[in-house]
């Protein structure tokens, strides 16, 4: 029997069995005979396996259908055809290697067509949720099934968000007005609804400024929100953001005791406060939960550690603060069962992960260790952590159109599709 095998990307404890989007698929394997037909398209081909998938049978919507495993590959430019040929041979031919290998973490491939020089170039999808026959878009159910699962323009898909701070909650604040409240559309309702603020967030309504499509809030120096009954996630979690052009897109949340802080910036140590001060750090992931007052945990998003992609952000530095090379963020962060790190773009790519550090495995551990990743998630603030606003390196500075909390971890694939969901709603 031959097989192929695809190698995309180094083994973490965030690969995934299954994912829709193929993001979260490390390695797999399938035998050759399950292939049922290549397609290609400008510097890829795409095979499709018969019956390789985790499930056999799922009940759906009419119109609704499970995709079969499909996989991506590049190519060099010109040799789609090429590499076709190449795969129909080794099926055919009755010597040599039995598994035609992709390897995207050594950069080799066992035919000379491909062109695989990093995990971008090989996507594999193993599908869980049905997709929508007309539209080849992931299926967002019947009538019922939309209105229930359905806020502000996105289908959550059945995990709706306990938090969640959205466009339509700025309806009645014109351009430029102080926004003075901001309801909560998530299943916790106004129990959470932000009714203060300090200082005077303002509503902008321009995408052109904003770099949003929707009405958003922009928090200047000073400005900040307060969320009232102290929202709290003490286990897994999944915590999403759209933000648009922003200065400083730091601390975007945190709690009134400066201990909770996500999700860039200075790796700070200590109850945050006014002398306290971290460094602006681009290109970081940086969190820490309640109770913890020992250095955030953190690491930078600009390499391919652990299976991850490269993302430089923010926008701000990456521009040098061209606002005309702006646009629309999103970010989703995770916090798996095991309390190990992760950290989502637009894209749905992961370009951060954090391990595990928690007293799970390490009963010596101090609130004040470096880099624990356990402890609740505690947001009381958005827009800082600890009041902190004036003479700071550490509080946001732009502009937010949604935030939002899911009080689970939604897994790879899901998060993936639901930050590309949130980009192309959000996007001007």
């Amino acid at each position: 029997m031959k097989f192929f095998l695809f190698n995309i990307s180094e083994v973490t404890l965030g690969s995934e069995r299954a994912s829709d989007s193929g993001i979260g698929i490390s390695a797999f394997t399938v035998p050759a005979n399950k292939l049922c037909n290549i397609t290609s398209s400008k510097g890829f081909i795409n095979m499709t396996f018969d019956n390789a998938g985790i499930y056999e049978e799922s009940f759906m919507n009419e119109g609704e259908a499970r995709e079969k495993v499909n996989v991506s590959i590049a190519s060099k430019d010109g040799q789609e055809l090429d590499l076709i040929t190449e795969i129909l041979n080794f099926i055919t031919s009755t010597t040599g290697n039995p598994v035609l290998k992709f390897d995207a973490i050594s950069k080799t491939s066992s035919v000379r067509s491909s062109n695989i020089n990093s995990s971008s170039d090989i996507l594999a999808k193993i599908s869980t949720i049905p997709i929508d026959m007309g539209t080849g878009r992931i299926a967002i159910g019947n009538k019922e099934q939309q209105y229930q699962n359905t806020i502000a323009g996105i289908n959550f898909k059945g995990n709706l968000p306990s938090l969640d701070f959205n466009h339509e909650g700025l309806a009645g604040f014109a351009d430029g007005a102080e926004i003075t409240s901001w309801k909560n559309a998530g299943t916790l309702g106004s129990t959470h609804s932000i009714v203060a603020n300090v200082s005077s967030p303002s509503c902008e309504t321009d995408a052109a400024t904003s770099g949003i499509n929707q009405k958003s809030a922009l928090l200047s120096t000073g400005e900040h929100f307060l969320i009232p009954n102290s929202f709290t996630v003490t286990e897994d979690y999944t915590l999403y953001c759209v933000l648009g052009v922003s200065v400083r897109p730091m601390i975007l949340y945190g709690d009134s005791a400066g201990e909770t802080a996500g999700f860039g910036g200075g790796q700070v140590s200590g109850a945050i406060t006014s002398s306290n001060l971290g460094s602006v750090k681009p290109h970081s992931f940086t969190v820490r939960h309640s109770g913890m007052t020992g250095a955030a945990a953190t690491v930078q998003t600009n390499n391919t550690d652990n299976g991850t992609s490269n993302y430089r952000w923010p926008d701000y530095y990456e521009s040098e603060s061209d606002v005309s090379e702006m646009d629309v963020d999103v970010f989703i962060i995770r916090r798996d069962k095991e309390n190990n790190m992760y950290l989502h773009n637009r894209d749905g790519s992961i370009i951060g992960f954090i391990p595990e550090k928690s007293l799970k495995t390490d009963y010596t551990l101090l609130t004040t260790s470096t880099g624990r990743t356990d402890g609740d998630l505690l947001i009381q603030e958005l827009g800082t952590s600890g009041g902190v606003d004036l003479a700071s390196n550490l509080y946001f500075r732009g502009y937010i159109s949604r935030f939002g909390v899911i009080p689970h971890d939604i897994g790879a694939s899901k998060s993936s599709t639901l930050a590309q969901d949130l980009f192309e709603f959000y996007n001007p």
